[in-house]
């Protein structure tokens, strides 16, 4: 196919569908809005309720266990279902999820529950009910269109702290939780009601859509996941997860702790959500020329250099902003890395079965990140322990994916 012709097949494909993917998009990040912009509401929460920081966090590490349960059976359900029944009650539920935040009180079993809630109906709109549409609608630049995609939780990291910090000054955080619902949620509900449609063929194999009625095959998986490769990849993704959740979580009061306005921290911040979009994409084409062993150990050495710049003990904005960039790279890169590595080392019957179990993994790692933090906070004072640690888990990541092998799929 010629350079003409190429560019040509991408123009029509993201020309046919760029209202399913921008669905994809906005609809992805909607589950994630709470999580990462639960830093901005720590302090009101604490002044008000006299809680300490772990157990402001508590509700969300202990809820983010159910994602490591939910996560294999909506991913079952988004092969077996029409994705768009799950999309449209998901985003209706997660809204109301957001906004009954608002009626938190002291009581802490009351503050689990309401995030318990929000982690179950959040799981209805993970990126695996998206995705399972626009890699079937997506075919020539399928990975460009999954990459976009998922950008939708950068746009959480990104946005999310300024806009709660925002809603918080003008509106109190009761009401903030309730406009936050509106105002995030919203817009995705009613694209997704007007554009977001499953037409894939069920209970056929991938590529039947041509016409034939061929059955999926069964494959055998309990080798998949005693391989050493999986083993290895899921180790890896659980311990930088550990970190990578722990620290984008509580991103703004760590910077605020060197001495930033909570506005100015909130906007540092979001500089980490804004990098990670540029890491993610272009990560990606660089894989090929380098090979995921070679992309791992740059991408970990990325982000063992942000966690020594964070830990150090500066109030430097501009240091502040480098670290926060690079930790952005690094995180968005991380994702592709993740994604490159399921489909290249793993046979393609297989790969949402794979890629749903080490998501489920890493939802209980970013269940045990934002506690860890804060006990490590509440003993120490200060977030510089954290940080240090993330530089030896970085370092076995790397270690870990230097292993990583073709696995058959018999």
């Amino acid at each position: 196919m010629s350079a003409a012709s190429g560019a040509e097949a991408q123009t029509n494909e993201f020309r046919q569908h760029w209202p399913i993917l921008l669905c994809a998009l906005l609809g992805s990040s909607a589950p994630s809005i709470s999580i990462y912009a639960l830093g901005q509401f720590m302090a009101p929460l604490e002044t008000e309720f006299s809680w300490t920081r772990s157990q402001a966090t508590a509700g969300l590490s202990l809820s983010l266990v159910l994602g490591f349960l939910l996560s294999p059976v909506v991913g079952r359900m988004a092969d077996k279902l029409n994705a768009r029944w799950l999309a449209i009650p998901g985003l209706i539920l997660v809204g109301i999820a957001i906004a009954a935040f608002s009626l938190a009180t002291e009581s802490l079993s009351l503050w689990i529950g309401l995030w318990a809630f929000q982690s179950g109906v959040g799981a209805l709109v993970g990126p695996t009910v998206w995705l399972s549409v626009v890699s079937f609608v997506f075919d020539k630049y399928r990975s460009l269109a999954i990459a976009i995609a998922l950008c939708g939780n950068n746009m959480s990291t990104a946005f999310g702290p300024p806009v709660a910090r925002f809603l918080l000054d003008e509106f109190g955080w009761r009401m903030s939780f309730q406009l936050l619902a509106l105002l995030w949620v919203g817009p995705a509900l009613i694209l997704s009601l007007l554009f977001f449609f499953d037409r894939r063929p069920r209970g056929k194999a991938r590529g039947s859509e041509q016409g034939t009625d061929e059955p999926r095959p069964e494959v055998a998986l309990k080798p998949v996941f005693l391989s050493g490769t999986f083993v290895r990849l899921a180790l890896a993704m659980t311990l930088i997860t550990v970190i990578g959740s722990a620290y984008s979580i509580h991103l703004s009061p760590a910077l605020a702790e060197k001495g930033l306005t909570l506005a100015g921290a909130a906007t540092v911040a979001m500089v980490a959500g804004l990098t990670a979009v540029p890491g993610k994409l272009f990560a990606g084409s660089l894989f090929d020329r380098h090979g995921p062993s070679r992309m791992a150990l740059l991408i970990m050495a990325l982000l063992a250099l942000a966690c020594v710049l964070f830990a150090l003990r500066s109030n430097s904005v501009a240091l502040a902003i480098t670290a926060s960039a690079i930790f952005g790279l690094a995180s968005g890169a991380n994702m592709a890395l993740v994604t490159v590595i399921v489909a290249r080392y793993f046979d393609a019957r297989v790969f949402g079965v794979v890629f749903g179990v080490v998501m489920s993994l890493t939802a209980l790692a970013a269940a045990i990140g934002p506690l860890a933090i804060s006990v490590i906070y509440d003993s120490a004072g200060s977030y510089a322990p954290a940080f240090w640690a993330g530089v030896p888990i970085a370092l076995i990541a790397a270690v870990l994916m230097q292993r990583l092998r073709p696995v058959a799929a018999g």
